[in-house]
């Protein structure tokens, strides 16, 4: 994450991105990047002024959004699910 945060933060000429965003996640994409420690990535990279906000984009049916929402304090979330009841 750190490696794709340096990538990102190059091309785009800059030492901080004001809202990050995980795109896409979902109950697939979520316990592997659960995996990979982004929680601790996130962390690190506010703490150390890489990124100043962190969100994600959900794509899933509402009842895998629970564990991904109370997952991490998020500072902002966006949903692009049909099936909201």
């Amino acid at each position: 994450m750190d490696h794709l945060l340096a990538g990102q933060l190059e091309r785009l000429q800059t030492d901080c991105i004001d809202c990050y965003l995980l795109h896409g996640l979902n109950s697939k994409a979520w316990p592997k990047l659960d995996g990979l420690r982004v929680i601790d990535f996130l962390e690190e990279a506010k703490a150390d002024g890489r990124i100043r906000y962190a969100g994600f984009s959900y794509h899933d049916d509402p009842q895998f959004f629970a564990p991904i929402v109370d997952a991490y304090s998020w500072d902002f979330a966006r949903s692009n699910t049909t099936t909201w009841m």
